[in-house]
């Protein structure tokens, strides 16, 4: 897999922000929603919601992202 360049959305103080990350997928799974907070959008994934978690190498370590489906098709559109 290859290095490519993706935006996560933070919001540490309420105001937006935009944070380059460089990130390598590394697995991706779906299922219901869990209730963990989208890496995205930062709302909760409700259990009736689509949920894609995302493994992936991201400031040199590995994490598990967690997505709305919606928002996992944005974040992966910002990547080049």
């Amino acid at each position: 897999m290859t290095t490519t360049t993706s935006w996560i959305r933070r919001v540490p103080d309420g105001s937006a922000v935009f944070l380059e990350n460089r990130t390598r997928t590394l697995t991706v799974t779906e299922g219901h929603g869990t209730g963990h907070d989208c890496a995205y959008c930062h709302r909760t994934i409700e259990p009736a919601a689509v949920e894609r978690c995302v493994q992936a190498s991201v400031l040199g370590g590995v994490r598990t992202l967690h997505f709305h489906r919606v928002c996992h098709h944005l974040w992966e559109s910002h990547e080049h």
